[in-house]
């Protein structure tokens, strides 16, 4: 799969990790930046996977209906297997996250809800095209450099298990840092196929 073309401003439906997951991509993050010089490591940039992009919402309604669902979804784990690249003139290097079906019953869930309150949604996200991942890196790599990078990540372990309790709204303009707005903590009660 390609990397997207992107708008000048796009926002999205996202969620972030635990603590112990957050430090472990950010390592990840520091490590390319000191070796290779890749920019996707700034302050204030979050590790998170996205369920929906779009180049704006409405909000008020958005809000609303997040709120709904985060009442109704319990906190829940998921669980990445290794490296991938969406290719392209400006590649993107993410850990890839394991689609089981309870992800993707949540992803259509919240993907509908999303699209509802959505113009100029991303096709990369609809639930045929959906490849969520957390991105390791993207502002600076290139053709040139990916076999490089690559080389110094291919031999880890990246089946993690990452702990997630919300969801966020964020935006982000091409060449600076998102923000993010993480106001949906998840609220239901257990569900064991989201374990």
């Amino acid at each position: 799969m390609t990397s997207p073309r992107r708008a000048a401003t796009l926002s999205g439906v996202v969620s972030t990790f635990d603590a112990a997951a957050y430090l472990k991509v950010r390592a990840v993050w520091r490590e390319l930046h000191d070796r290779f010089g890749l920019a996707i490591l700034q302050e204030g940039l979050v590790p998170h996977f996205s369920w929906h992009i779009a180049e704006q919402y409405d909000l008020a309604g958005l809000d609303q209906k997040l709120t709904e669902i985060s009442a109704q979804i319990a906190p829940f784990d998921i669980h990445t297997n290794g490296l991938g690249v969406f290719t392209g003139e400006n590649p993107v290097l993410y850990l890839t996250i394991v689609k089981d079906a309870a992800l993707m019953a949540l992803h259509h869930t919240i993907w509908q809800a999303c699209e509802a309150f959505a113009q100029g949604s991303s096709p990369f996200y609809t639930e045929q095209s959906w490849i969520p991942h957390v991105t390791l890196a993207s502002a600076d790599l290139q053709q040139e450099n990916l076999p490089e990078v690559l080389r110094s990540l291919v031999e880890r372990d990246f089946s993690w298990t990452m702990h997630v309790e919300t969801i966020c709204v964020g935006k982000h303009t091409l060449g600076q840092v998102g923000e993010l707005d993480c106001k949906f903590d998840l609220e239901g009660e257990f569900n064991e196929n989201h374990s």
